[in-house]
């Protein structure tokens, strides 16, 4: 397996077989398979996604100033790739990144729905603004059921927020489905 830099190529590895990287090449990204390394690159993504999330939440609560939320979800990253055995898939076009997916395994054994020993939780799939609906979010979680294949899980959970419809049925045609719904509420100080 070869290295670029401290992450590894895809290139150089088996991380992504001949189909996707045909597929990547075809958008015109390339596909690097990384950890921790790779989080600070994701900035930008990550708060193009914040955004869309406040453009299409239908819910009353108060949302995180924007300056606040990128050094909040980078230590989430930082947890998941660290103790969560996590691992981020980054989609780059001429060296700038325009889509990324973090996946963190959890125990599974689920006290509710049949599972395996280990869960897959998707806890990030964003994609830029001008590079959606081409393919590239298919491409990011085509690679992760490759990977979890390789790894015998078979069990994906994600979360999507109340308001993202072309979220909810983009999962939907990859054959998700809604499992639970989580309520909110902030009790005001008095």
């Amino acid at each position: 397996m070869g290295t670029v830099g401290s992450y590894t190529h895809p290139m150089l590895s088996p991380e992504f077989g001949t189909d996707l990287l045909a597929r990547a090449e075809g958008i015109g990204v390339q596909l690097d398979a990384g950890s921790v390394e790779l989080v600070e690159r994701l900035e930008s993504l990550w708060l193009s996604l914040f955004d869309h999330h406040r453009a299409v939440m239908q819910v009353p609560l108060e949302v995180v100033p924007r300056g606040e939320t990128w050094p909040r979800r980078r230590a989430l990253y930082r947890t998941h790739l660290t103790e969560d055995d996590g691992f981020i898939y980054l989609a780059s076009r001429d060296g700038e990144p325009v889509g990324y997916t973090l996946v963190y395994f959890r125990p599974g054994y689920d006290d509710t729905w049949v599972s395996g020993p280990r869960i897959a939780e998707i806890e990030s799939l964003a994609v830029a603004p001008s590079e959606r609906g081409r393919g590239l979010g298919s491409l990011l979680l085509d690679a992760v059921d490759a990977r979890l294949a390789r790894m015998d899980v078979r069990d994906v959970r994600l979360s999507v927020m109340v308001g993202n419809d072309s979220a909810m049925a983009f999962y939907a045609r990859r054959g998700l489905v809604p499992t639970l719904t989580v309520l909110g509420r902030r009790t005001v100080e008095q």
